[in-house]
């Protein structure tokens, strides 16, 4: 027999309660009486942005240890230095300042400071990432041909009222 059957984690201990059920933005989420599906899908904000340069922050010493090919640092732990937006004006305002989305883009600025032999590898991004930045661009286009259309016609409206008066 492996380990203690008889652990339990606050996550059980949440999941034995309903939390996970009752909370809309879990998949599983549903409505305690009606027994009807809640989830109202993946909620933007907050969200997790990263380091302009990629930096990392050391949460656990490597062991230096002696091995056939040398000493070796083993068992050190980093994380990517982060922190969390809660709307999209702070969204904006880490953006402005180099923060990244996703944290292969924050490697990517690491990697292009490092010399070629300590460069790490960049995870891939998934394709509803890039979806994603596909669509608000294309929204974002659509924005700024609107308003162009909307200049052009008070323009034309304008030149036809002054050839009107001439």
């Amino acid at each position: 027999m492996r380990g203690n059957p008889n652990v339990h984690t606050v996550y059980d201990v949440m999941e034995a309660k309903g939390i996970f059920r009752s909370n809309p933005y879990n998949l599983g989420a549903v409505d305690p009486v009606s027994k009807e599906p809640i989830y109202k899908g993946p909620a933007q904000f907050p969200m997790v942005v990263y380091h302009p340069k990629g930096k990392e922050r050391e949460t656990t010493k490597p062991e230096l240890m002696n091995t056939p090919f040398g000493p070796q640092a083993v068992g050190g732990q980093r994380v990517m230095i982060s922190k969390i937006v809660k709307n999209e004006e702070e969204l904006s305002a880490a953006l402005a300042e180099g923060w990244h989305e996703h944290p292969a883009d924050a490697i990517e600025a690491r990697n292009a400071t490092l010399p070629e032999d300590e460069r790490i590898p960049v995870p891939p991004k998934s394709s509803a990432v890039e979806l994603d930045k596909l669509r608000k661009d294309k929204s974002d286009l659509e924005a700024r041909l609107a308003r162009a259309e909307a200049a052009l016609a008070a323009q034309r409206a304008r030149g036809d009222a002054d050839e009107d008066e001439e």
